[in-house]
């Protein structure tokens, strides 16, 4: 040794202090011997070797006093020391004073949590206890995330519930304000001081009920044979609409159910057909889910439009003369509603109108019969005969008319219709030939 020290060499052991480890690296700092010896210190060495084994890594630091060990195996422990390097003698004679080694290991990620397990029946909104499989080895908490999907799995807000809960022999959590019957993306990481696992991501769906009804169940549109409702969706749906359930029943007798429509969808329009017209109807709307329950609307009535008449039925032909024609006709065997009034046309032979007669009661409002769809232009408007309700409407009675001011030796043609508040369906067409001026002839035919 050249010269002599007043000091132990034990006195320039260094004081190694927390290590701070990660999954391939350590962070490890110690403290010199105080500053009356570090003038004594050429250099600090650091050693590290993996327990159990023989080889030895090392890196001379020079007189800093932190150092990271990096490319170090996951999960593995190794044993580590700081030599310092005494700088008084020659280098040849420099003394090497070694710390006790100390043991560290580097961490390991958490294994990824496993499925959950849960029962799905027990899956009750809107709070229940979910359970899932723990992920190997050691973890410290776990945090489970919940976002709300929509019918076609796709999320529909941000996350409904967030948590870390507790490691346990059986992880769980309790979750609350879920909704019934929807599907939720759930999210699971293990956590072991900053590391974090792979997330665990499942689906779950929680248990439906029986949707509330239907609102605003409206008739959107009535024909004389179908009734086109509307309504919106239940404000509890209880889970996820499949289609709605659209009975239909008499007004009278009452409960006379006549169809039960399932849409095909979860669509809130649907058209109810082959009804009757001018008919009372009263309809329910019930809302399907996934459950056995649905959750059904009041009633609402709503009524068919009238349909056009029927042509009159018995249209005949009597007495001909050289300026009139009689005819007679009986009420159409289904008027779909109250006849409002009869119209007469006659026709010359280029098929334009030349009059149109017009029957009806007093209170009837006057028809929009549609007769130019029957003539090619033309017409002589007659006043509006009066006629009693019982005329228009008695299946029994025959209904009367003289057509006058046509002329003699010509040919025309007439037909007859009813209408409601519709114009009907007309007779056929019957060819008249008035005879020559003074000459009479009497006979009669029955246009079928």
């Amino acid at each position: 040794m050249a010269g002599k020290m007043a000091f132990s060499m034990a006195e320039l052991k260094v004081t190694v202090g927390n290590i701070a480890s990660r999954t391939k690296e350590f962070d490890l700092s110690w403290t010199g011997p105080g500053t009356a010896l570090e003038k004594f210190i050429h250099s600090y060495i650091v050693h590290w070797s993996p327990a159990n084994e023989n080889e030895v890594d090392s890196v001379n630091v020079g007189m800093v006093t932190t150092k990271t060990i990096t490319n170090l195996k996951e999960g593995a422990t190794y044993k580590v020391w700081v030599v310092s390097v005494e700088g008084a003698s020659r280098p040849t004679q420099q003394y090497t004073v070694i710390t006790e080694g100390e043991k560290v290991s580097t961490q390991t990620v958490p294994g990824e949590p496993g499925q959950i397990t849960t029962q799905p029946s027990n899956l009750n909104a809107p709070n229940f206890i979910l359970e899932w499989t723990p992920s190997p080895g050691y973890v410290d908490t776990y945090s489970i995330s919940m976002k709300e999907l929509d019918r076609n799995n796709k999320q529909v807000n941000n996350t409904v519930f967030h948590k870390f809960t507790t490691i346990s022999t059986q992880p769980q959590v309790s979750v609350h304000s879920l909704k019934h019957g929807h599907r939720y993306d759930v999210n699971i990481t293990a956590h072991k001081g900053v590391l974090e696992s792979r997330r665990h991501r499942e689906t779950i769906k929680t248990v439906s009920t029986a949707p509330g009804a239907p609102r605003n169940v409206q008739c959107a549109g009535e024909l004389d044979t179908e009734i086109t409702l509307s309504w919106d969706e239940p404000d509890q749906p209880n889970g996820y609409i499949e289609s709605y359930r659209v009975v239909t029943s008499l007004y009278f007798p009452p409960y006379t159910q006549l169809f039960s429509d399932d849409t095909e969808s979860y669509g809130t329009t649907h058209t109810v057909k082959g009804l009757e017209a001018a008919t009372n109807y009263k309809i329910t709307v019930a809302a399907v889910n996934d459950s056995p329950g649905v959750g059904s609307s009041k009633e609402v009535d709503c009524t068919t439009a009238d349909a056009s008449c029927e042509s009159p039925t018995n249209f005949n032909v009597g007495t001909i003369t050289s300026r009139k024609a009689e005819l007679s006709w009986k009420r159409p065997v289904r008027t779909y509603g109250v006849i409002q009034s009869y119209t007469v046309l006659v026709k010359n032979d280029v098929n334009k109108c030349i009059q149109r007669i017009v029957l009806k009661c007093n209170t009837c409002q006057s028809p929009n019969d549609n007769w130019k769809n029957y003539c090619l232009g033309g017409t002589v408007e007659k006043p509006e005969i009066p006629v009693t309700m019982e005329l228009l409407m008695d299946e029994n009675l025959t209904v009367s008319y003289t057509v006058e001011e046509l002329d003699p030796d010509t040919h025309y043609t007439v037909l007859v219709f009813a209408s409601n508040i519709r114009p009907g369906h007309p007779t056929n067409e019957t060819t008249v030939h008035t005879i020559e001026e003074g000459h009479y002839s009497f006979y009669s035919f029955l246009v079928q």
